[in-house]
């Protein structure tokens, strides 16, 4: 399995017993954050992030010899992912608890911009009678988003971030609200 051989290269941090949820630190050269987070984002073009067109989450589009297309590579050749998506996270963007439709087998996601710490993904503990199953493309739906036990919130902080395997149980979602003094910058890549 793909995600065997990546957690067994570089993401050694399991949060729990689960094995499902692993921390990632200093995924890329802390120089490229850093010089990200001096540049004029403006100068990226942006598009409609799939499945979110209506939030304030917008996609970073690369161009060539770009901050981010520097990261993207890094992130690849490490991690041995296909592609890196970098989401703009603008003022009002939240994120209800749910769990990802079953095509994402697992996902990474490593913050690079610079917002406050309780802007990073939470994790609940969530059990089987908590989602139903269906057949559409979701498959997987949360029946309830408010009150669930915290199962690990990872603080968001530059060039950390975490690795999930996907499962019926893998709820998560974002509990603080991007403030207009945020810059929630984030890279992301499924398996």
């Amino acid at each position: 399995m793909e995600s065997q051989i990546i957690l067994s290269q570089h993401i050694k941090k399991a949060i729990d017993k689960e094995n499902n949820l692993f921390i990632i630190e200093n995924a890329v050269d802390a120089k490229l954050i850093e010089d990200f987070n001096k540049e004029d984002v403006s100068l990226y073009d942006t598009s409609d992030v799939p499945w979110q067109e209506h939030s304030p989450r917008k996609e970073l589009i690369p161009y060539d010899n770009s901050i981010l297309e520097k990261i993207r590579e890094q992130i690849i050749k490490k991690f041995e992912c296909n592609d890196v998506k970098f989401w703009l996270d603008n003022e009002g963007f939240t994120m209800s608890a749910h769990i990802d439709n079953p095509a994402v087998a697992s996902a990474m996601q490593i913050y690079i911009g610079n917002a406050r710490p309780e802007l990073g993904t939470v994790f609940y503990d969530v059990t089987d009678e908590d989602v139903l199953v269906d057949d559409s493309a979701q498959k997987w739906h949360l029946q309830k988003t408010e009150d669930l036990k915290v199962r690990y919130a990872f603080n968001y902080k530059p060039n950390t971030g975490y690795f999930s395997i996907n499962g019926k149980l893998q709820a998560h979602g974002l509990q603080a609200t991007v403030s207009a003094d945020d810059f929630r910058v984030s890279a992301y890549c499924y398996f």
